[in-house]
């Protein structure tokens, strides 16, 4: 597993590329970009293991704004509870592996 070089001045500037596209309230979909740069910046992925706006399973219509390896990642500007709530039965309804962690989500969201 790669570990970041948190004195590696790419790793900075790609962690500072995050926050500055959400301190100028980029659209959503820059966020994601910088998050995806950064993940390929530090190693923490290949780029044959990211994608961006995939979908949780096959028979799924609902897109994640991110997929690094086996984790999907959302990205949301502005947030609540509810919000949080509503998407995550969504996607978990529609994935493959949604019993699996259901569990778990139903725990952190307690």
């Amino acid at each position: 597993m790669a570990q970041i070089d948190y004195d590696d001045p790419r790793h900075q500037a790609a962690a500072a590329a995050i926050l500055q596209r959400h301190d100028n309230n980029e659209p959503e979909a820059n966020i994601t970009s910088a998050v995806r740069d950064f993940l390929l910046c530090t190693g923490l992925v290949d780029a044959n293991e990211v994608a961006e706006e995939v979908s949780p399973s096959g028979r799924s219509m609902r897109a994640v704004d991110l997929k690094a390896s086996n984790t999907f990642i959302e990205i949301k500007k502005r947030i609540s509870t509810t919000v949080i709530r509503r998407e995550l039965r969504g996607w978990l309804a529609q994935s493959d592996e949604g019993k699996q962690v259901e569990t778990l989500v139903k725990r952190l969201l307690a």
